[in-house]
């Protein structure tokens, strides 16, 4: 059982170095950045980085996600301080300040929207139950709620 430990926690280090450097170099270079470089940025094999991102779309669409998941996870945080008894004007405000802090300069985050902007992208009104995007929007539109109704 240890083995399997070991090879899964490899994983999870290799996943995180993968999107670290994606991230860096996406905001560098855009769409110029390649898979290799990626690669290389993380100390990885290139067959490494495909086996976790087969194309460059869900490499991005990863960097994406983890994006939201983090706004998700601070929105979810707000929420259950408003349940707690904190008021939902306050918690709204503390979201939106932590989000831009964080991503509003984030152009990792900004060119790899743009490297996705397709039909096929989807959207808010689409994003699968228990999604990173649903958890968030979910969050953000309960404390809206709660805020107007104060």
């Amino acid at each position: 059982m240890v083995h399997l430990v070991q090879v899964r926690s490899d994983a999870a280090r290799n996943r995180r170095r993968i999107l670290g450097a994606a991230r860096e170099l996406v905001a560098a270079a855009g769409v110029d950045a390649t898979m290799e470089d990626i690669a290389r940025r993380a100390g990885v094999a290139v067959g490494t980085l495909y086996r976790h991102f087969p194309a460059k779309e869900d490499l991005i669409a990863a960097v994406i996600e983890d994006s939201i998941t983090h706004i998700a996870e601070l929105a979810e945080c707000a929420l259950a301080a408003v349940e707690g008894g904190c008021g939902a004007g306050e918690q709204l405000g503390a979201l939106f300040a932590a989000v831009v802090e964080r991503h509003g300069t984030d152009r990792a985050l900004k060119a790899a929207a743009g490297l996705l902007e397709n039909p096929s992208a989807g959207d808010l009104a689409t994003a699968p139950p228990g999604s990173a995007t649903a958890r968030a929007v979910t969050a953000i539109t309960a404390l809206l709620q709660r805020a107007r109704s104060v």
